[in-house]
């Protein structure tokens, strides 16, 4: 059976949080951003979002930011 690492991989982590989202609400995804660690390199809090906003596509303002870190980031991993 395959195990997915959760303490530093080795792929930078960008997290879009819904400040409205009960499923992964603020407190819980921040305590799991702080138990990933350093590979998370972008933690953002959207306001007025909640689970269903980011399949929805009503305001997909986020991917702007979620682009340009994509484009930063492409091909590098993150030293070990």
């Amino acid at each position: 059976m395959s195990t997915i690492k959760t303490k530093n991989p080795n792929v930078p982590i960008a997290m879009f949080v819904g400040a409205e989202d009960s499923l992964a609400d603020p407190i819980d995804t921040k305590w799991a951003a702080d138990q990933i660690g350093s590979p998370v390199i972008h933690y953002e809090v959207i306001p007025n979002f909640d689970h269903g906003s980011f399949t929805m596509g009503n305001d997909m303002s986020y991917m702007n930011t979620a682009l340009e870190i994509i484009d930063h980031h492409n091909g590098k991993e993150l030293a070990t």
